[in-house]
C-alpha cells in the first residue's frame, strides 16, 4: 500500500512561553500547529479540529505520546466518530515520536528568534515559524508545501529577486 498524505499525523505540545499543540504529518513533514491556553481534553480536541480536520478532513491514525490530553475517552471518541485510531508511544520514550519532538526543538528556537527580530507577539511567531518550516525543501528536495499542494507559496526573499516589471 502506498503511503499518502494524512496517513499518520504525530501530535504533541510544546511548552514555551505558552503551550503549542504541534501536528505533523509524517509522511510529508507538513506540520501545524497553535498556541493553546491549557492542556484540557477539550481544548486540545477544538484546535486539533480548528487547525487540521477543518482543513484536511480527518487522518487515518494519530499518534501521540500517553498524556491524559492525547489518550482520553474524548479523543477516542472523536476518533470513533471521524473513523481514525488513536495510538500512543510507549511512556517516558520521546524517541518514540522523534519526528514531532524534533520540530518541537526547531520550532521553539525559530519563535525565539522571530519574536525577538520581528518584534511580534507568540501567535504571529509561531505561524511565521510554521510557514517557514512548510516551505523549506527537506523531504527528497521536495517542502511540505509542494507535497501537499504541489507548489510553495510565493514569498518574497533576498535570495531571490523578482522584476516589478
Amino acid at each position: 500500500m502506498a503511503r499518502r498524505f494524512n496517513e499518520m499525523v504525530a501530535m504533541d505540545l510544546k511548552f514555551w512561553e505558552g503551550i503549542f499543540l504541534v501536528l505533523v504529518d509524517v509522511f510529508t513533514r507538513y506540520c501545524a500547529a497553535t498556541v493553546v491556553m491549557n492542556k484540557y481534553p477539550s481544548t486540545i480536541i477544538a484546535a486539533f479540529f480548528r487547525i487540521w480536520i477543518t482543513i484536511f478532513g480527518a487522518p487515518r491514525k494519530i499518534l501521540s505520546d500517553n498524556g491524559g490530553e492525547f489518550n482520553n475517552v474524548e479523543m477516542r471518541a472523536l476518533g470513533e466518530a471521524f473513523n481514525f485510531t488513536v495510538s500512543t508511544t510507549a511512556a517516558e520514550s520521546p524517541w518514540s515520536n522523534g519526528i514531532v519532538e524534533s520540530l518541537n526543538g526547531i520550532l521553539g528556537i525559530s519563535v525565539g528568534k522571530i519574536m525577538i527580530s520581528a518584534k511580534c507577539d507568540l501567535n504571529v511567531a509561531l505561524a511565521l515559524a510554521v510557514a517557514a518550516l512548510n516551505a523549506n525543501d527537506n523531504k527528497e528536495g521536495f517542502s511540505p508545501n509542494q507535497l501537499v499542494f504541489s507548489f510553495n507559496p510565493a514569498i518574497p526573499s533576498t535570495t531571490k529577486s523578482r522584476s516589478l516589471v
